[in-house]
């Protein structure tokens, strides 16, 4: 099972304070409490709550979904290249003087 997407389901149903679609988040749930080794949550049939070792742990499941979320966009910006026709109007002159390097060293880049 993803241990990130049973992170993701603790913290969201700490959050929310109970639990929704209760197969699927048990499941979650009691495999992210095995990964921890320790009961994360108080389950009843009228609410959730945090156990001591869910309190501790909740500020860094939230700081390893952050840390996920972060590295996912620095890679994804880092193999972005530029994509589409680029068209530019503008007078001669300052095509000759400004433009033509400047294309040309975009060109190169990409």
């Amino acid at each position: 099972m993803d241990r990130l997407t049973a992170v993701r389901v603790f913290v969201e149903v700490a959050d929310r304070g109970s639990l929704t679609q209760a197969a699927m988040v048990s499941r979650y749930l009691s495999a992210v409490e095995d990964w921890f080794d320790a009961r994360l949550l108080h389950r009843t049939t009228r609410k959730v709550s945090l156990t001591d070792a869910g309190l501790a742990a909740l500020p860094s499941c939230r700081q390893l979904l952050d840390i996920a979320t972060e590295a996912r966009h620095l890679a994804a910006a880092r193999n972005r290249e530029p994509a589409g026709v680029l068209r530019v109007t503008t007078a001669g002159s300052f095509a000759d003087a400004q433009l033509t390097a400047a294309l040309a060293d975009f060109q190169r880049q990409h």
